[in-house]
């Protein structure tokens, strides 16, 4: 710090890159910290483990690519969709199909969930709710027609089984492919 004390961050960054005449620039960046899901401050000082790169399976990338309009139709689609599921099933069907995918969540420490079997795990405690309602604040999202990325905004208010509503605000960025 400018008053010499020195501490440690850890911090989690996403960064998604479009060639912009001729250069590789950030067109959508995120920077989270780790979560105390009972005070739901930052973690400054928590360190994560460092797993190594994603294995990622070529095969999910061999998809034909659509029309950029439509991609960016069936992106907000699956967003109004997949925000509304209702059970740990329905919620899975919105990732995948293989292992080579990644969730940063800010609910437990360190939040990195890779593969199927991890995100399903990861989530599975939190999906203890029905009817959620959600008002969609803002939207973006730029696609090729197969690779996108999005932010949005999403005010979310949901019934838990035991009757009890919770109303919290997320804000939300995905890197997805067709």
């Amino acid at each position: 710090m400018k008053n010499g004390t020195k501490g440690a961050i850890t911090l989690r960054q996403l960064d998604a890159f479009k060639r912009i005449g001729g250069k590789w620039l950030i067109v959508q960046q995120h920077i989270s910290f780790p979560m105390d899901p009972k005070t739901g401050m930052g973690l400054l000082d928590s360190p994560m483990p460092v797993r190594g790169p994603l294995k990622l399976n070529p095969e999910s990338f061999a998809s034909a690519p659509v029309p950029v309009e439509q991609a960016k139709k069936e992106i907000r689609s699956w967003l109004d969709v997949g925000v509304l599921s209702r059970n740990l099933d329905e919620l899975m069907s919105y990732y995948g199909p293989t292992d080579d995918v990644i969730v940063y969540d800010m609910l437990y420490p360190p939040g990195e969930f890779r593969g199927m079997k991890e995100i399903r795990a990861g989530f599975a405690p939190v999906m203890d709710f029905t009817d959620p309602q959600v008002k969609m604040l803002d939207f973006t999202v730029d696609s090729d027609g197969v690779f996108a990325v999005q932010i949005d905004t999403q005010d979310i208010t949901v019934t838990k089984r035991d009757g009890t509503k919770s109303n919290f605000y997320l804000r939300q960025s995905d890197c997805m492919r067709r």
